[in-house]
């Protein structure tokens, strides 16, 4: 049993030498690619050849939407995750109290200090008041769209409905 144990524990070790070594030397390899990137005679054909260049990004912004989803944190508070794709961040709209089909941009109330609901980094927080967005039994009601350069861009998201808790 102690052979067993102590070999258990040699293998456990060589392991955990083999992540660290490879860490620092991927670590090194990404500074050495940045490295060589930044020089001014640098190509991407060069970069291809030393096998520094990934695979380019073919994501059409102009026919994505992002993927959202809501959690009621209780208390009227909402947290809204999001996949911000290779856009600059998300507009987030919200349908109205008593009013069903348009929704609206979510912005500052008059007189209070909130950010508005343009998020660049998942997820983004619905802190109004809960009687300021309810869909009858205190749902609120939600869609997203991507944002480049300051302009929208693609489709809405799917509508994301979170019951909220008092």
């Amino acid at each position: 049993m102690t052979s067993v144990n102590s070999t258990s524990a040699i293998a456990t070790q060589a392991v955990a030498d083999k992540n660290t070594s490879r860490a620092n030397a991927n670590k090194h390899a990404r500074a050495l690619a940045a490295r060589i990137k930044a020089h001014p005679a640098y190509t991407v054909a060069l970069g291809s050849l030393l096998g520094i260049e990934g695979p380019q990004d073919t994501t059409d912004l102009t026919t994505s939407k992002p993927t959202l989803a809501g959690i009621d944190q209780t208390g009227g508070v909402v947290e809204l995750d999001f996949d911000k794709s290779i856009s600059d961040g998300v507009n987030i709209y919200a349908n109205p109290e008593g009013f069903r089909g348009d929704f609206v941009f979510l912005a500052c109330r008059a007189g209070v200090r909130r950010r508005r609901a343009r998020d660049t980094a998942s997820p983004y927080i619905d802190n109004r008041l809960p009687a300021l967005h309810r869909l009858g039994d205190g749902g609120r009601e939600y869609k997203a769209v991507y944002v480049q350069s300051d302009a929208e861009i693609g489709l809405f998201s799917d509508e994301v409905v979170v019951n909220c808790a008092p």
